[in-house]
């Protein structure tokens, strides 16, 4: 049997500011996937 994993990587590697910053640039974007992004990184960022 195969075993597949997945991780998710949010700019993890990057300070809260600048993530700040990458959420706040993705919520602008006309793209839904990319606003969607950006939620996903706000949750992140609040569970810190």
């Amino acid at each position: 049997m195969a075993r597949l994993e997945t991780r998710w990587k949010l700019s993890q590697n990057r300070g809260r500011r600048e993530q700040e910053l990458i959420a706040a640039q993705l919520e602008a974007s006309a793209d839904s996937v990319e606003r969607a992004l950006a939620a996903l990184t706000r949750r992140h960022l609040a569970a810190e």
